[in-house]
């Protein structure tokens, strides 16, 4: 049973950070997509 829980915890801790490495990707790349948009709207 604590086998278990501990299994749970480090699967748990694993995702959580996969799914923050996602986010953070996710928030820069739209940061950048953003900056690269900046030009575009002082052109139109």
């Amino acid at each position: 049973m604590v086998d278990d829980k501990k299994t749970l915890a480090f699967t748990w801790i694993l995702f959580s950070i996969e799914l923050g490495k996602r986010f953070f990707w996710l928030v820069q790349s739209w940061n950048e997509s953003k900056m690269a948009l900046k030009p575009v709207k002082y052109l139109l």
